[in-house]
């Protein structure tokens, strides 16, 4: 692993262009740097309007001696800086291997750190490898406390294609089950059904819910049957995606419950862990799979709109690999 002297280190600060600030996500957003004039716009299928609200990321993300990182980080601040109202988003490992604070300052900083001002950040178990995820704390101190939850929600807002005002909720969970208790009897199931109440996530809003470890995937980490509790609690909210990462592939499922069927109800959830780590294999293709990629690492960008969203996973080759429409309920 590079020292922060390595040429290696200097490169990674020196290949990443950086960023004009845009909306607050929330009172603790910071400015973001200035853009370079060397970006390029996203490809013209998942291209924003200026103010469009726009949601993208991956999971699985940081490692030093990799400059994968560097390109999907890339591709985010080129979506940033094509609309202010974007905001981009972490599905947990985001700094390999242990999430301590050395490794979120020279690996994950000089990469996704650009353009943190303007992150949603979740949790994975290679954060947690470190005690009380405290390089994660570290790196985003304005969004968690030194010992409170990692789960919180946000307002993603903006405009759609056609100028209309879009308004949508972001609900980000932490996974690691055994570090936070995910049951019915858990504080963040708690939490999480008054947010529901409160926000009237069935009735009023589009909603979008970010935790690490999927609910169902095809990958060598299958299933998550821990997340069961708090993904019937969200289905029978009304809630409108799911978005994982873990398991290093990309795959997208139709909408499911908590128990796997498909049906009318259910969620649909994409799982993105091509951040940058690595690729895992899709083992098997699990029941109403309907899409895998085990060979690209890439982002998923998100344009939102008032009563649906189109989710397109961009790869480091430029390429729009999987394009999708999806309504909200």
């Amino acid at each position: 692993m590079a020292s922060t002297s390595s040429p290696r280190h200097w490169l990674r600060w020196a290949v990443v262009p950086v960023l004009v600030a845009g909306v607050a996500v929330a009172t603790w957003v910071q400015a973001a740097p200035a853009p370079s004039t060397k970006l390029k716009p996203p490809p013209a299928i998942l291209r924003p309007s200026p103010g469009e609200a726009v949601l993208i990321g991956a999971g699985d993300i940081a490692q030093c001696g990799s400059d994968i990182d560097e390109r999907t980080g890339v591709l985010v601040q080129r979506m940033l800086a094509a609309s202010k109202n974007a905001q981009a988003f972490t599905a947990g490992d985001n700094a390999y291997p242990d999430g301590t604070t050395d490794q979120y300052r020279r690996c994950y900083e000089p990469s996704w750190g650009m353009f943190k001002g303007r992150t949603l950040p979740a949790a994975g178990n290679h954060d947690w490898r470190t005690p009380n995820a405290a390089g994660m704390r570290a790196t985003f101190a304005g969004r968690f406390s030194q010992d409170g939850p990692l789960y919180y929600a946000a307002d993603v807002d903006g405009v759609d294609e056609k100028g209309a005002k879009v308004h949508w909720r972001v609900v980000v969970l932490d996974s690691d089950c055994d570090k936070v208790d995910c049951t019915e009897q858990g504080a963040q199931y708690a939490w999480l059904k008054d947010e529901i109440r409160r926000q009237g996530l069935t009735k009023t809003l589009c909603s979008a819910v970010i935790f690490h470890h999927p609910r169902f995937s095809s990958g060598p980490h299958g299933d998550a049957e821990t997340m069961k509790p708090l993904w019937r609690l969200l289905d029978d909210a009304g809630t409108d995606l799911v978005i994982s990462g873990h398991d290093h592939i990309y795959e997208r499922f139709p909408p499911l419950d908590a128990d796997g069927g498909a049906g009318t109800a259910g969620m649909p959830s994409i799982v993105v862990g091509t951040g940058g780590k690595s690729h895992y294999p899709a083992v098997f293709a699990r029941e109403h799979s309907l899409l895998r990629d085990t060979d690209h690492y890439g982002v998923l960008a998100l344009r939102l709109g008032q009563k649906g969203w189109t989710s397109g996973f961009w790869t480091v080759d430029d390429e729009v690999r999987d394009l999708h429409k999806g309504t909200c309920r």
